[in-house]
C-alpha cells in the first residue's frame, strides 16, 4: 500500500491566509461627571494614554459656568460639562479602564482644578440579543437620544419666545393707549370739556379697561400651562 502524500507548506499557508480575521470590536464608557475644567481635548490626552480611542462626545452644562473671563482662558475653556462617553477601538481597554479608574483620584498636577477629582466610570455593554429583548447599546443610540433632547429644548424655547413675544406686544398696545389717553387729557384742558371728547376719552377707558384685562388672563393661563 503506497504511503499517503504530507501537504506541502505551500497548501498549508494557503489555508491559514483564507482564515477570516476576528474583527475587534469597540467599547463605550460613561462618565457620569466631568472634572471641572476638562474638556474634549484634556479628556482625550489623559484616555489616550491607555489605548486608542474614537467618538468623544461631553454634554455641555452653560448655566454653571464662570461668569469672569481672565486673560489666560477663552470662552471655549470656560464651559463645564455634566456627563461624557468615551469610544475604544478595543473593548477590552474600554473594560479594563472603567474597572481599574472607577473612583479613583483624577491626579495630575496640583495646581489643577480637577487634582482631587473621582473618576465615576461604567462600562456600557452590548447586551446579546439572542437572550433578551433590550437593543445593543450603539453610538447611534446616543445620538438619538442627544437630536432627541435638542429637538425638545429647541421646541421649549420656540414656545417661551413666543410667550414674550405676546406679552411685549400687549404692553407696547398699553403703552401706546396710555399716551392716547394724556394726548386726549391735555387737549381736554387745554380746549375745554366738550362732549365729543369726553365722548372719546370714554371710549379709549373702556377699551383701556378690557385690554388689562385680557392681558390679566392670558398671563394666568400661561402660568398655569408652564407649571
Amino acid at each position: 500500500m503506497a504511503a499517503e502524500s504530507e501537504p506541502s507548506s505551500s497548501s498549508i499557508e494557503l489555508v491559514e491566509s483564507t482564515k477570516p480575521e476576528r474583527k475587534i470590536e469597540s467599547g463605550i464608557i460613561y462618565l457620569s461627571t466631568i472634572p471641572p475644567t476638562m474638556n474634549v481635548k484634556t479628556i482625550r490626552q489623559f484616555f489616550s494614554k491607555f489605548g486608542q480611542t474614537g467618538n468623544i462626545f461631553l454634554k455641555p452644562n452653560r448655566i454653571n459656568r464662570p461668569l469672569v473671563l481672565t486673560p489666560w482662558t477663552s470662552k471655549k475653556s470656560m464651559y463645564y460639562f455634566t456627563e461624557g462617553w468615551i469610544e475604544f477601538k478595543n473593548k477590552k481597554i474600554a473594560k479594563r479602564v472603567a474597572s481599574s479608574l472607577h473612583n479613583t483620584q483624577v491626579g495630575g498636577k496640583r495646581r489643577h482644578k480637577y487634582y482631587d477629582s473621582l473618576w465615576n466610570i461604567k462600562y456600557l455593554h452590548k447586551l446579546d440579543t439572542r437572550f433578551t429583548c433590550r437593543n445593543l447599546f450603539r453610538w447611534i443610540h446616543l445620538n438619538e437620544r442627544l437630536a432627541h433632547e435638542k429637538a425638545t429644548h429647541d421646541q421649549r424655547m420656540r414656545a417661551e419666545i413666543a410667550q414674550v413675544k405676546r406679552e411685549t406686544n400687549h404692553y407696547v398696545k398699553s403703552v401706546e393707549t396710555s399716551k392716547r389717553l394724556k394726548r386726549l387729557e391735555t387737549r381736554i384742558r387745554k380746549e375745554g370739556k366738550s362732549g365729543k371728547i369726553h365722548r372719546r376719552l370714554r371710549f379709549v377707558k373702556s377699551r383701556l379697561k378690557m385690554f388689562y384685562f385680557e392681558f390679566i388672563l392670558i398671563t394666568l393661563y400661561s402660568s398655569l400651562v408652564t407649571k
